[in-house]
């Protein structure tokens, strides 16, 4: 319950800065429109970024994997090979 208070008094805190910046009668509505654009070109552009890089991280993952896939495969076919030599003698 005083969880669920806490939120309420958040939420009315922080609801009045938020509705005052979506609607402030002093600054014309073009300007508004076109920085709104701007904010979400930037927004995608950021977006797009972030993309690529998380690509790219999983990317490098992969490859980091294949790499020690292929160096544990090295190793067990150098240690059977070891193994079929030692019994031989």
């Amino acid at each position: 319950m005083r969880a669920a208070t806490m939120m309420t008094a958040l939420f009315v805190m922080t609801a009045a800065p938020v509705a005052a910046q979506t609607s402030d009668p002093r600054i014309p509505a073009a300007e508004a429109e076109a920085d709104r654009a701007k904010a979400d070109a930037l927004y995608a552009a950021q977006r797009q970024r972030d993309q690529q890089e998380a690509d790219r991280v999983a990317k490098t993952n992969l490859d980091r994997q294949a790499d020690y896939n292929l160096y544990i495969a090295r190793q067990k076919a150098e240690h059977e090979a070891k193994m079929a030599k030692w019994r031989e003698d």
